[in-house]
């Protein structure tokens, strides 16, 4: 678990409300909202609380998330280097150019390779560009998801929740793993602590999580349980 500062998760979870992908049904939305206002006026919730709360609700947007995420890095590919020259006064321009003589490209400036390449002042300019691209790409993908991308999206979608599903069927045989584990109860909660944190991952509030990563979890099991029972000889 956590333990991360009330304010932190509740951050999280209106973050996750505001950022909602296209197309998720209403009755997510309103749930969220309802979540949302609990969380906001209730002093009484624990960082507990709201952390369940935001891996409940995590879960239910996951697909949509992903799948738009898809997407979004199509259309970043698309239109991202077009849309960040046109943030970029003429001097910068020429000094991206420069860059790109010197073997640098888009995808590294973005992800933050090669940053030196650049002044403080430069890269604080570039950072905004970079923000302003984000969130215009974002709206293009949303209104192709909305329109030209609909029927794609929505398939992705069911596509990940089949994933989700997947997932939560193997979370479960694991779990119960862990209930049956009474020898060692120190490791049942080390396990039970491996769970959440794989299901924070759903959320943002870890890591991402995906399948690769869960179905290393029993192998782990297995592992350590042979550990603690060759110690415990």
């Amino acid at each position: 678990m956590t333990s991360l500062p009330i304010s932190h998760v509740t951050h999280l979870f209106r973050h996750l409300y505001r950022e909602m992908p296209p197309l998720v049904p209403r009755s997510v939305r309103d749930d969220m909202a309802h979540a949302l206002e609990h969380i906001e006026t209730n002093m009484d919730l624990t960082e507990t609380d709201i952390e369940q709360m935001l891996i409940n609700f995590g879960k239910a947007l996951w697909p949509y998330r992903k799948a738009f995420q898809e997407l979004y890095d199509v259309c970043h590919m698309e239109l991202g280097e077009k849309l960040f020259l046109t943030k970029l006064d003429n001097r910068l321009k020429k000094r991206y150019r420069v860059y790109l003589e010197h073997g640098g490209c888009y995808a590294d400036l973005h992800s933050g390779k090669d940053v030196t390449f650049f002044s403080e002042d430069e890269r604080v300019s570039l950072c905004t560009a970079f923000i302003v691209v984000r969130k215009e790409v974002a709206l293009q993908t949303t209104q192709r998801v909305s329109s030209v991308d609909r029927e794609k999206y929505e398939g992705r979608v069911v596509e990940f929740e089949n994933i989700l599903d997947d997932m939560e069927k193997r979370l479960d045989i694991i779990r119960q793993m862990v209930r049956d584990e009474q020898e060692h109860p120190r490791f049942a909660a080390e396990m039970r602590a491996l769970i959440y944190h794989f299901e924070e991952g759903l959320c943002l509030l870890s890591g991402e999580s995906d399948l690769d990563t869960l179905c290393r979890i029993p192998e782990h099991y297995e592992g350590r349980r042979y550990e603690l029972s060759k110690f415990h000889r």
